[in-house]
């Protein structure tokens, strides 16, 4: 019997023999120093969810996407009347990483630039019409910058740059 207040004084002993220190001296301990991160693996059971793995690689890519240059940005179209009108068919809105059309817009992957900046060869990721496809397309200002010719697929389309 004897031994037993003895055991229990030295399992409460041993349970608070940490008591006091610092918590950034203990590495099993978190505090002030530890390092504390974020990813997908701390959401419950998202390690098999597919869609905290596409927004963790779609927030990947958003911070390592290409940047089309400024002098392509803006709203493109047939002609300045087709300009006034709600949204032609023709209608292309270029921004830093998207290209958008009348039914489709795009998310750019990767941009080459050619020719003294006035030239770009832009690699995108479609989707639109319940589709998604990859396509390659070389869109080249004109010297004034008011005129935007894109082509691929063995077209041209010549668009005029709308006023803003």
């Amino acid at each position: 019997m004897r031994l037993l207040p003895a055991l229990i004084l030295m399992s409460v002993m041993s349970a608070t023999s940490g008591c006091g220190q610092d918590p950034a001296a203990d590495s099993n301990v978190p505090g002030p120093a530890a390092d504390f991160s974020f990813n997908k693996f701390d959401l419950p059971g998202a390690e098999n969810s597919a869609d905290a793995n596409a927004f963790a690689q779609n927030s990947l890519e958003a911070e390592q996407a290409p940047l089309v240059p400024e002098a392509f940005h803006g709203t493109w179209d047939k002609d300045r009347k087709a300009c006034k009108e709600a949204a032609g068919e023709m209608r292309l809105v270029v921004g830093p990483d998207t290209l958008r059309y009348h039914e489709s817009e795009a998310l750019v992957r990767r941009v080459e630039l050619l020719e003294r900046k006035k030239e770009i060869d832009v690699t995108a990721e479609y989707r639109g019409e319940g589709q998604v496809w990859q396509n390659e397309r070389r869109l080249k200002l004109s010297r004034s910058g008011d005129e935007l010719t894109v082509s691929g697929d063995g077209s041209s389309v010549v668009r005029r740059r709308c006023p803003e």
